[in-house]
């Protein structure tokens, strides 16, 4: 054999080798539909994510639905990621359609109304305020929700006030949103302002694990176990916040080892992602809910690292709504259609909502409700995404 051809046949068995790497890698990457949730939203043709207009870089949206189609969003915008500073951009917003200059097509696009109240360090925090981390003060990461009865809350993380006696450099803090914005005609509910200021969500003998709150989900089973916050998820801890606004740990018996690390793989940290809906396991108006058809649920993220990047992955997690408030399910991984964002650093899902005031109850639905999840990459951009409850429910593992 001539050395020609011993070089030929070995580049073709190199090129062979490669190709069937390729082939392997493309197969371990596909989404298959039996092991994932694929979320595809139900008002875009396109397998996409829908756009939150926001300013440039502003990340982290959340929003809660009024009436007459109008929505109140908040996101965050922060100038350097370590240093600051922090701030929140919170206005009146609604869903329309946009030309899209890729596809050339007319897409889904949430858009602000009027003008944004911008919540800075100076607007937002204007006593003395401590920032053990000189990391720059200013609010951030805010998460919008209702409470049971229809006040339509806003928390946020910030520095402790000075003279504060805490081990926090950043702390929860609770506000009524009806003290910064006119919008009490968009409201069905009116109940009484709780939280008039922004009020620090201060612990009653307890010592922080970290020097950072984040992530704390409220947790909303019924009205009778009023605010509370879900803050960590292996083992469970659950806050809840008394009338004199101290907050007390509320504690919850639980499997040896809990349910979301029996079905989710080895990760460096599993964490909230959002805060908690209310879910009957019917359709609108065939069935009466009760304790047992009744659920709560959320979407969690377990945290790997690939090589410099982080990389989130989402899950549904659903509780009882009575008894010891134990884990009841927990779904297949979520999948948001990122295909356009092919080689971008992580996503991150960061709240969710009913879509439509639901008057009777905003915290409550049914499973062909719609549901929508706020997220975007890199702390970079905002998306959200619009799907049916159902969709959510699907595959999941029961825990018990």
């Amino acid at each position: 054999m001539t050395r020609w051809s011993e070089n030929t046949l070995l580049k073709t068995a190199v090129l062979l080798f490669i190709f069937s790497i390729i082939l392997w890698l493309r197969r371990e990457q596909h989404i298959d539909d039996s092991h994932w949730i694929a979320l595809r939203s139900i008002v875009n043709p396109l397998p996409k994510m829908n756009s939150v207009q926001t300013v440039p870089k502003g990340f982290n949206p959340s929003v809660i639905p009024l009436l007459d189609g109008y929505f109140l969003l908040v996101y965050r915008k922060t100038v350097s990621h370590w240093a600051g500073p922090h701030s929140l951009y919170l206005s009146l917003a609604r869903e329309e359609r946009a030309l899209d200059k890729t596809t050339e097509m007319m897409l889904p696009i949430l858009k602000p109304v009027g003008k944004s109240l911008h919540l800075t360090a100076e607007s937002t925090f204007p006593d003395d305020v401590v920032d053990c981390r000189n990391t720059g003060t200013g609010p951030e990461d805010g998460r919008l929700f209702y409470t049971i009865e229809g006040a339509p809350l806003l928390q946020l993380t910030g520095p402790p006030k000075a003279g504060m006696r805490t081990s926090l450099c950043h702390m929860m803090w609770v506000v009524d949103v009806r003290t910064l914005l006119n919008i009490t005609h968009l409201l069905h509910h009116k109940p009484t302002i709780v939280y008039s200021t922004l009020t620090p969500l201060k612990r009653e003998g307890e010592i922080a694990k970290r020097k950072s709150d984040k992530n704390w989900a409220p947790f909303l089973p019924t009205q009778d176990y009023g605010l509370m916050y879900h803050v960590d998820l292996t083992p469970p801890r659950y806050f809840k916040v008394y009338p004199d606004k101290l907050v007390r740990m509320h504690y919850v018996d639980d499997e040896a080892v809990p349910c979301p690390r029996r079905f989710i793989p080895s990760s460096l940290a599993i964490h909230q992602s959002t805060g908690t809906l209310r879910l009957t396991m019917c359709n609108r108006g065939q069935c009466v809910p009760n304790k047992d058809n009744t659920v709560l649920m959320a979407v969690i993220q377990s945290l790997k690292r690939n090589g410099g990047y982080r990389k989130y992955t989402p899950y549904v997690v659903t509780w009882n709504i009575h008894g010891n408030l134990s884990y009841r399910s927990v779904s297949p991984p979520v999948s948001w259609p990122v295909e356009e964002l092919t080689g971008k650093q992580w996503f991150y899902t960061h709240s969710m909502t009913w879509k439509h005031l639901h008057k009777t109850d905003p915290t409550h639905g049914y499973m062909d409700d719609t549901v929508l999840l706020m997220g975007g990459w890199s702390d970079k951009t905002s998306h959200y995404i619009d799907v049916e409850a159902s969709t959510l429910m699907k595959g999941h593992k029961m825990c018990r």
